[in-house]
Protein backbone atom coordinates (compact mmCIF):
# COMPACT_ATOMS: atom_id res chain seq x y z
CA UNK A 1 0.00 0.00 0.00
CA UNK A 2 1.17 3.22 -0.78
CA UNK A 3 1.40 5.89 2.06
CA UNK A 4 0.95 9.18 0.23
CA UNK A 5 -1.85 9.08 -1.98
CA UNK A 6 -2.91 12.38 -3.05
CA UNK A 7 -6.50 12.92 -4.52
CA UNK A 8 -10.27 12.93 -3.85
CA UNK A 9 -12.20 10.19 -2.65
CA UNK A 10 -15.55 9.44 -4.71
CA UNK A 11 -17.25 10.69 -1.33
CA UNK A 12 -15.58 13.76 -1.28
CA UNK A 13 -16.12 14.85 -5.03
CA UNK A 14 -20.40 13.88 -4.93
CA UNK A 15 -20.22 16.32 -1.73
CA UNK A 16 -18.83 18.63 -3.30
CA UNK A 17 -20.41 18.82 -6.75
CA UNK A 18 -23.76 18.71 -4.38
CA UNK A 19 -22.77 21.67 -2.87
CA UNK A 20 -21.68 23.74 -5.60
CA UNK A 21 -25.28 22.03 -7.64
CA UNK A 22 -27.32 24.19 -4.67
CA UNK A 23 -25.14 27.30 -5.10
CA UNK A 24 -25.51 27.48 -8.85
CA UNK A 25 -29.33 27.06 -8.55
CA UNK A 26 -29.40 29.75 -5.63
CA UNK A 27 -27.65 31.71 -8.15
CA UNK A 28 -29.82 31.19 -10.87
CA UNK A 29 -33.01 31.98 -8.64
CA UNK A 30 -31.84 34.90 -7.80
CA UNK A 31 -30.92 36.03 -11.21
CA UNK A 32 -34.05 34.89 -12.43
CA UNK A 33 -36.23 36.43 -9.93
CA UNK A 34 -34.46 39.61 -10.80
CA UNK A 35 -34.97 39.31 -14.29
CA UNK A 36 -38.57 39.07 -14.04
CA UNK A 37 -38.40 42.06 -11.81
CA UNK A 38 -36.60 44.06 -13.99
CA UNK A 39 -38.94 42.95 -16.91
CA UNK A 40 -42.23 43.69 -15.13
CA UNK A 41 -41.09 47.32 -13.43
CA UNK A 42 -40.31 47.92 -17.81
CA UNK A 43 -43.63 46.74 -18.72
CA UNK A 44 -44.96 48.96 -16.03
CA UNK A 45 -43.33 52.05 -16.90
CA UNK A 46 -43.67 51.13 -20.75
CA UNK A 47 -47.51 51.58 -19.98
CA UNK A 48 -47.25 54.48 -17.73
CA UNK A 49 -45.13 56.41 -20.22
CA UNK A 50 -47.88 55.56 -22.83
CA UNK A 51 -50.61 56.76 -20.64
CA UNK A 52 -48.62 60.49 -20.35
CA UNK A 53 -48.06 60.34 -23.37
CA UNK A 54 -51.56 60.17 -24.98
CA UNK A 55 -53.16 62.12 -22.02
CA UNK A 56 -50.74 64.82 -23.38
CA UNK A 57 -51.04 64.76 -26.71
CA UNK A 58 -55.18 65.32 -25.98
CA UNK A 59 -54.56 67.86 -23.61
CA UNK A 60 -52.18 69.37 -25.80
CA UNK A 61 -55.11 69.68 -28.70
CA UNK A 62 -57.37 70.70 -25.67
CA UNK A 63 -56.15 73.81 -24.70
CA UNK A 64 -55.78 75.40 -27.43
CA UNK A 65 -59.46 74.68 -29.03
CA UNK A 66 -61.21 77.66 -30.10
CA UNK A 67 -64.45 75.80 -31.35
CA UNK A 68 -67.11 73.11 -29.88
CA UNK A 69 -66.43 70.02 -28.16
CA UNK A 70 -68.03 67.31 -28.59
CA UNK A 71 -68.36 63.55 -27.21
CA UNK A 72 -69.73 61.21 -28.91
CA UNK A 73 -69.96 57.08 -28.29
CA UNK A 74 -71.37 54.62 -30.66
CA UNK A 75 -72.44 50.97 -30.90
CA UNK A 76 -72.96 49.52 -34.26
CA UNK A 77 -76.16 51.59 -35.48
CA UNK A 78 -76.52 53.89 -32.45
CA UNK A 79 -74.68 56.82 -31.53
CA UNK A 80 -75.47 59.36 -28.94
CA UNK A 81 -73.50 62.62 -28.04
CA UNK A 82 -73.15 62.82 -24.43
CA UNK A 83 -71.36 65.47 -21.60
CA UNK A 84 -70.53 62.49 -19.31
CA UNK A 85 -70.13 58.45 -19.32
CA UNK A 86 -73.51 58.38 -17.12
CA UNK A 87 -75.88 59.64 -19.97
CA UNK A 88 -75.19 57.02 -22.08
CA UNK A 89 -78.37 54.43 -22.46
CA UNK A 90 -76.31 51.92 -24.41
CA UNK A 91 -72.74 50.06 -23.96
CA UNK A 92 -70.97 51.80 -26.81
CA UNK A 93 -67.89 49.85 -28.93
CA UNK A 94 -66.36 53.07 -30.10
CA UNK A 95 -66.14 56.56 -28.64
CA UNK A 96 -65.36 59.78 -30.51
CA UNK A 97 -64.04 63.21 -29.03
CA UNK A 98 -64.28 65.49 -31.49
CA UNK A 99 -62.73 69.37 -31.57
CA UNK A 100 -63.63 71.45 -33.87
CA UNK A 101 -61.73 74.52 -34.39
CA UNK A 102 -64.09 76.56 -36.65
CA UNK A 103 -64.15 77.00 -40.19
CA UNK A 104 -63.19 81.24 -40.19
CA UNK A 105 -59.98 79.61 -38.14
CA UNK A 106 -58.35 77.51 -40.77
CA UNK A 107 -56.95 75.59 -38.53
CA UNK A 108 -57.20 71.67 -38.09
CA UNK A 109 -60.28 69.90 -36.44
CA UNK A 110 -59.38 66.88 -33.90
CA UNK A 111 -60.40 63.71 -33.54
CA UNK A 112 -59.66 61.16 -31.32
CA UNK A 113 -61.23 57.91 -30.97
CA UNK A 114 -61.02 54.83 -28.71
CA UNK A 115 -61.84 51.39 -30.24
CA UNK A 116 -63.00 49.10 -27.53
CA UNK A 117 -62.72 45.83 -29.61
CA UNK A 118 -58.82 46.49 -29.59
CA UNK A 119 -58.25 48.62 -26.75
CA UNK A 120 -56.63 51.27 -28.69
CA UNK A 121 -56.51 55.07 -28.68
CA UNK A 122 -56.25 56.88 -32.06
CA UNK A 123 -56.02 60.43 -33.44
CA UNK A 124 -57.08 62.08 -36.60
CA UNK A 125 -56.67 65.77 -37.97
CA UNK A 126 -58.88 66.65 -40.69
CA UNK A 127 -59.83 70.05 -42.30
CA UNK A 128 -62.45 71.97 -41.02
CA UNK A 129 -64.67 70.85 -44.13
CA UNK A 130 -63.72 67.08 -44.34
CA UNK A 131 -65.64 64.42 -42.61
CA UNK A 132 -64.82 62.41 -39.68
CA UNK A 133 -62.53 59.92 -40.69
CA UNK A 134 -64.33 56.26 -40.82
CA UNK A 135 -64.27 54.77 -37.43
CA UNK A 136 -64.32 51.24 -38.84
CA UNK A 137 -61.13 49.12 -38.81
CA UNK A 138 -59.07 52.76 -38.16
CA UNK A 139 -55.80 50.44 -37.70
CA UNK A 140 -56.20 49.64 -41.78
CA UNK A 141 -57.44 52.90 -42.89
CA UNK A 142 -54.40 54.76 -42.94
CA UNK A 143 -56.09 58.06 -41.64
CA UNK A 144 -55.85 57.45 -37.70
CA UNK A 145 -52.69 57.08 -36.24
CA UNK A 146 -52.05 55.19 -33.40
CA UNK A 147 -51.80 56.70 -29.95
CA UNK A 148 -51.52 54.35 -27.44
CA UNK A 149 -52.46 50.40 -27.12
CA UNK A 150 -53.91 48.61 -23.76
CA UNK A 151 -56.60 51.57 -22.96
CA UNK A 152 -59.26 49.27 -21.57
CA UNK A 153 -61.66 52.19 -21.28
CA UNK A 154 -61.72 55.96 -22.11
CA UNK A 155 -64.02 58.53 -20.67
CA UNK A 156 -64.75 62.22 -20.58
CA UNK A 157 -66.70 64.35 -18.91
CA UNK A 158 -67.94 67.81 -20.77
CA UNK A 159 -70.02 68.53 -18.11
CA UNK A 160 -68.01 71.86 -16.72
CA UNK A 161 -66.95 72.81 -20.17
CA UNK A 162 -69.99 75.39 -20.76
CA UNK A 163 -69.18 77.20 -17.79
CA UNK A 164 -65.56 76.68 -16.45
CA UNK A 165 -64.05 75.28 -19.74
CA UNK A 166 -63.05 72.08 -17.97
CA UNK A 167 -62.49 68.86 -19.70
CA UNK A 168 -61.78 65.90 -17.23
CA UNK A 169 -60.31 62.88 -19.12
CA UNK A 170 -59.44 59.24 -17.59
CA UNK A 171 -58.14 56.40 -19.37
CA UNK A 172 -57.56 52.71 -17.84
CA UNK A 173 -54.31 50.79 -19.18
CA UNK A 174 -53.65 47.50 -18.61
CA UNK A 175 -50.51 45.62 -18.63
CA UNK A 176 -51.03 41.92 -17.80
CA UNK A 177 -52.55 41.79 -14.61
CA UNK A 178 -51.61 45.22 -13.87
CA UNK A 179 -53.99 48.35 -14.01
CA UNK A 180 -52.97 51.87 -14.51
CA UNK A 181 -55.61 54.76 -14.26
CA UNK A 182 -54.65 57.86 -15.38
CA UNK A 183 -57.06 61.40 -15.12
CA UNK A 184 -56.82 64.85 -15.97
CA UNK A 185 -58.41 67.70 -15.61
CA UNK A 186 -57.82 70.49 -18.68
CA UNK A 187 -58.60 73.67 -18.74
CA UNK A 188 -59.48 75.15 -22.41
CA UNK A 189 -57.51 78.67 -22.63
CA UNK A 190 -60.52 79.54 -25.21
CA UNK A 191 -63.86 80.63 -24.77
CA UNK A 192 -65.25 77.98 -27.30
CA UNK A 193 -67.88 79.35 -29.88
CA UNK A 194 -70.72 76.84 -30.81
Amino acid sequence: MLKDQKGFTLVELLITVAIMSIIALAVCGFLMTGARSYSEANSDINVQQEAQLAMNQIADVLVDATGKVEYVCCNGSQEQTVCKEDELTFEPDDKLLLLYQGEESGDQDYCFLWDKASESLYYAETDAKEQIPSIKEPENSGQWALLARRVTQFAVDLSQFEEKRVVQITMKFICGDREYTTSSNVTVRNRAVP
